[in-house]
């Protein structure tokens, strides 16, 4: 067992960190979809989800699925909770075609679940705050803007190589951010095969520099990488100039 997951197994929260998702409660929107989902509701006292946007097919962001089917299902009368899941035709495809082939339409069919296609660019109002997703080069990953009054958050929780530079993204007050693997930590064979699939951390600070991002939260930190909370917050004061920060599980971003 790695150093970070002694450590995290030893002290918890905030050096144990489960999977990548992020939750607006004043809407009651989840974005993603992590295996440990169910742990992290329940550590929030969350008991019912309403809007579900995801952002790609991959299972570190779908395969909690069956959290709507245990929040949503009644096993003895008609069912009255439902929940909207947010989703692209390409993601729901890749989804059914790799993972999970019969959750979707079988949970339609139970009227636990109401699928809406997200596009490119088309905003979803909930309120006072809009959505609108913005596809990935070169995959069938979504970002999300979140817009309320004058402040502009940015969700690219994965998959993010090539961040697109366009008008409507720039200067986000924050910017939740997947972080990129280490050059100095990986071998040549993962050069090889995913060097050119996601961005590197030197990269990501080129991204905060190009988009002028005011401020900045690292998520979807993988163990591989071999830092714990407490290096992160070393490398916080190292790169202050880029005014960022580390996630862990139940931290709070506000606006």
């Amino acid at each position: 067992m790695c150093r970070v997951c002694k450590e995290a197994r030893a002290r918890g929260i905030p050096f144990y960190r489960t999977g990548p998702s992020l939750y607006v409660p004043e809407q009651n929107i989840l974005f993603d979809l992590p295996e440990d989902i169910r742990e992290q509701l329940n550590r929030e006292k969350i008991g019912l989800i309403e809007h579900v946007f995801i952002s790609h097919w991959h299972p570190d962001h779908t395969m909690g699925i069956r959290i709507l089917e245990q929040m949503n299902y009644n096993f003895a009368l008609k069912p009255d909770r439902k929940s909207i899941l947010y989703i692209s035709k390409e993601t729901a495809n890749n989804l059914g075609n790799q993972l999970l082939p019969s959750f979707i339409p079988l949970y339609e069919k139970r009227e636990i679940l109401e699928v809406r296609h997200i596009r490119e660019g088309e905003a979803i109002e909930f309120g006072n705050l809009e959505i609108t997703p913005y596809a990935l080069p070169d995959s069938d990953t979504f970002l999300f803007r979140l817009r309320q009054g004058e402040k502009v958050a940015l969700y690219a929780p994965c998959d993010i190589r090539r961040f697109p530079v366009k008008e409507e993204l720039m200067n986000p007050d924050v910017l939740v951010l997947h972080l990129g693997y280490s050059k100095e930590l990986v071998t040549p064979r993962f050069l090889l095969y995913y060097g050119d699939g996601e961005d590197s951390f030197d990269e990501n600070l080129q991204t905060i520099r190009r988009l002028g991002a005011k401020r900045t939260v690292f998520m979807h930190i993988e163990e591989a990488w071999g830092k714990s909370y407490d290096d992160y917050k070393r490398m916080e004061n190292q790169l202050k100039e880029f005014n960022v920060e580390f996630a862990y599980d139940g931290m709070t971003i506000i606006l």
